[in-house]
């Protein structure tokens, strides 16, 4: 009996470890979400702003990447190591909660409802506020949808892509492509590419 106990109490304390572990913030990956929401809050100041769970693979492409995103000075080793964990990373992931709560929890000042990421079945409902909160449907805030996409970074984490989406309403959208660096410990936005609307 004792040492069913014991085993029942060494499964519990692994899985509470497993737990943990699956909830560790990665450092580089909240900085690099902070720059990217700031610069979309940025350049959309009056909209409503809301970020989906869904963290879709980045398609990075060394040869399009030096046509297209005018910076000539990246070693070819690392548009090669790029190009090669993009194609190696998951299609499906989503992002961490605990990351979304520690960034609202420091009070960046930008306007996006980080209370909770929200998934493919509640944009409309994001979209479509009760009508009794509406005073005027054409005043009503402008919501725009955020997808950022899985960020691809070298192994050094100095340089990393990501594809960033804003939706609009149902069909427009525009997706643009995000090169950053870290500077003296900060990312930063050095180049963006790729663009497309819709």
């Amino acid at each position: 009996m004792r040492s069913i106990s014991y085993l029942f109490f060494c499964i519990l304390i692994l899985f509470k470890t497993e737990k943990i572990n699956s909830q560790q913030i990665d450092v580089d990956s909240k900085e690099i979400l902070k720059v990217i929401l700031a610069d979309v809050a940025n350049n959309s100041p009056e909209a409503s702003l809301y970020l989906m769970c869904s963290k879709p693979k980045t398609y990075f492409d060394k040869n399009n990447f030096i046509n297209e995103a005018g910076v000539q000075y990246i070693p070819t080793s690392i548009l090669a190591e790029l190009e090669e964990k993009s194609a190696q990373s998951s299609p499906n992931n989503k992002w961490n909660k605990c990351l979304l709560k520690s960034i609202k929890s420091e009070n960046v000042q930008f306007h996006f409802n980080l209370n909770k990421c929200i998934k493919e079945k509640d944009v409309d409902k994001a979209r479509n506020p009760p009508a009794k909160k509406i005073k005027n449907i054409y005043n009503a805030e402008q919501v725009i949808i955020i997808t950022l996409h899985n960020p691809i970074l070298d192994k050094e984490k100095n340089y990393c892509v990501i594809t960033v989406v804003r939706s609009f309403y149902i069909h427009g959208f525009t997706a643009q492509d995000f090169y950053l660096e870290r500077k003296e410990g900060e990312w930063m936005i050095i180049s963006k590419f790729n663009y497309v609307i819709s």
